[in-house]
């Protein structure tokens, strides 16, 4: 782990969609106290990589992702989100979500979230899923400060 911003990683991530979904848009809602912190940034990248897939994919590839950051400073907690427009995810399935070879994809082996939730367990962190409002779905990544 080495001292590293968050919001250079979710620029690294981000540069890679440039250009490839005409119908997709991509906001940063970015937080300018989030403070920089202990981190594997590649492994960081991983999972903010396989967050943007995933909300593309809910979107149908026309829809908006938006990435987000703040920083709780009376928790001593940085959020990263991904939210997207798409229809969301059943309430059935919000427990499974994290869980080896659970996919709510046909093609999907259902290690993603999985990896994606080790990774960020790594680095003492937590991640959840919540309804993104009016619809669609958002992932919450709780790390600490």
């Amino acid at each position: 782990l080495q001292l590293a911003s968050l919001h250079d990683v979710i620029d690294q991530a981000l540069s890679l969609y440039e250009g490839l979904f005409a119908e997709v848009r991509i906001d940063r809602r970015l937080a300018p106290d989030v403070p920089a912190r202990r981190l594997d940034a590649d492994q960081m990248k991983r999972v903010l990589i396989n967050l943007v897939d995933n909300a593309i994919e809910a979107t149908d590839k026309k829809g908006t992702v938006v990435v987000s950051t703040e920083f709780d400073r009376a928790q001593g907690r940085v959020r990263l989100g991904v939210a997207d427009d798409g229809p969301g995810i059943r309430p059935e399935d919000k427990d499974k979500l994290f869980v080896p070879t659970f996919s709510t994809k046909r093609r999907g082996s259902g290690l993603g979230l999985a990896i994606v939730s080790r990774i960020v367990q790594e680095h003492q962190g937590v991640i959840r899923v919540e309804d993104n409002r009016p619809h669609g779905a958002r992932f919450v990544v709780e790390l600490p400060a």
